[in-house]
């Protein structure tokens, strides 16, 4: 081959190359504007953390929407403060980067009240009222932002029934449940965001019992031991959903 063509064949790979290369340059160049764009979006908030470069967020959800709505009025007792919840189940903590992101929060638990040991009297009244006895269930999602005060974000019921009365041990046993929610914090706040699953139980209905025998008569709840509450398994998962417009 002569050196005309051989010179031809090198100019040719030559340009190739630099045509390629070129292209990736661009290609790197049009990522870092983009990069530089989605950092200009984030906030000044010292809670914020800087966009990263060598560690891009990607979304594992290519579309989402919610729909949800709740009217339960809080209750200012248990968790308000900066004390951790009481009746804490599971906890999870979140860094969202950015205050357009949403949190979406999952949970399954399965739990049991304990038995409950009463009088013979009062198990005989028991086995006659008209309102089934059951005890009530109540989960709560707490968020804390950067180490504060705790609010409370989410909250659902579920009910355990009685499975069985024992006659002889003068005891009350109650099913085992398994409860499943979710909830979409639209809020969350850019940085840490910890998330606290409570639970609290009570009697389903709290009757009037009368005075028998031993039995000195009034509300069935100051005539009982406190009601316990074991779990077994507990699962709470914390997801941050990214803007789709950043």
């Amino acid at each position: 081959m002569s050196d005309y063509y051989k010179k031809v064949i090198k100019d040719s790979s030559d340009n190739k190359f630099k045509e390629k290369q070129k292209y990736e340059n661009d290609k790197e160049e049009f990522e870092l504007k983009k990069h530089d764009h989605k950092c200009d979006k984030c906030h000044d908030d010292h809670k914020c953390h800087e966009c990263h470069d060598d560690k891009k967020e990607k979304n594992i959800f290519t579309e989402f929407d919610v729909s949800e709505n709740t009217s339960v009025i809080f209750p200012p007792t248990t968790g308000s403060g900066t004390a951790t919840p009481l009746n804490t189940r599971a906890q999870v903590k979140i860094d969202v980067d950015d205050n357009d992101d949403a949190v979406l929060l999952q949970g399954t638990v399965e739990w049991t009240p304990g038995s409950l040991t009463l009088l013979e009297e009062l198990v005989a009244i028991l086995l006659t009222l008209s309102v089934p006895l059951g005890i009530e269930g109540t989960f709560r999602i707490w968020r804390s932002c950067d180490h504060g005060p705790f609010v409370p974000i989410f909250q659902t019921r579920d009910t355990s029934i009685i499975s069985d009365v024992n006659i002889a041990a003068l005891s009350v046993d109650f099913s085992t449940v398994t409860t499943s929610f979710h909830w979409v914090d639209k809020n969350p706040c850019c940085g840490d965001n910890r998330y606290y699953l409570t639970l609290d139980v009570a009697l389903t209905s709290d009757p009037l019992i009368p005075a028998v025998g031993t039995i000195v008569g009034g509300l069935l709840s100051t005539l009982i031991p406190p009601i316990t509450v074991s779990t077994g398994t507990v699962v709470f998962t914390a997801t941050e959903v990214e803007n789709q417009d950043c």
